[in-house]
């Protein structure tokens, strides 16, 4: 096992709701979250002893839910699910984490992501 660098993110202070690896890199991703769950950061780290990147802050006055998987796309971009809008909707972020697009918007709820066909720039859910 190797340990990552939280940086800022004291043990006392934070949990950690989600880690994985960025599409098919070497790169691993985490939600890392306060407490009270009021923000969850998304952050990734590109060598074990790096410090974490922050891609972006979701933010909330309740509770920030685990959104649950990206679903990476070629070129490093991703699909994001949010409950930002108080729908939970699906947002479009580039490698670096800039939001690029909301994906599906409206009054009602993303359940969950079934297929994302890149070619087609087409998502089923």
């Amino acid at each position: 096992p190797t340990f990552l660098d939280m940086g800022e993110y004291k043990p006392e202070d934070t949990l950690i709701s989600r880690v994985g690896w960025v599409g098919e890199t070497n790169t691993v991703f985490a939600y890392v979250q306060n407490r009270t769950q009021t923000w969850l950061d998304f952050v990734t780290w590109t060598q074990a002893d790096a410090k974490p990147k922050k891609l972006f802050r979701e933010t909330t006055k309740a509770w920030v839910d685990d959104p649950g998987e990206p679903h990476w796309l070629p070129g490093g971009s991703f699909l994001f699910p949010s409950e930002r809008s108080g729908w939970k909707h699906l947002y479009h972020y580039d490698a670096a984490g800039k939001l690029l697009a909301q994906v599906t918007k409206g009054d009602w709820e993303l359940k969950s992501v079934l297929r994302v066909d890149a070619n087609e720039k087409t998502v089923y859910f």
